[in-house]
């Protein structure tokens, strides 16, 4: 079970001081930090473990959001398991 799976359920803490993008917000559930952007979750960090998942290439403001949660965790792409199933831009060319 991934890390995303496992918080998609879960009791969550909302976080503030981390710069977002429209329709984007940050939870700490049992200390895993998540990234929601619209109803997907993009970003999901076990700071204990120090285990990064990541949904990369959903969108390109998905992408900026990433960007902002590797800044703010010191984190780099290379760091993180990308979890993405879907095509590139997926979220994007669908509408």
């Amino acid at each position: 079970m991934t890390l995303i799976e496992t918080i998609e359920q879960s009791d969550q803490e909302r976080l503030t001081e981390i710069k977002t993008v429209k329709q984007a917000s940050v939870y700490n559930s049992h200390g895993i930090v998540f990234c929601r952007h619209y109803d997907t979750i993009i970003f999901a960090y076990d700071q204990k473990n120090k285990v990064c998942e990541i949904r990369k290439d959903c969108s390109m403001t998905s992408n900026r959001q990433l960007r902002y949660m590797l800044d703010f965790y010191n984190l780099d792409w290379d760091d993180c398991k990308n979890i993405n199933k879907g095509s590139k831009w997926a979220f994007s060319t669908g509408l």
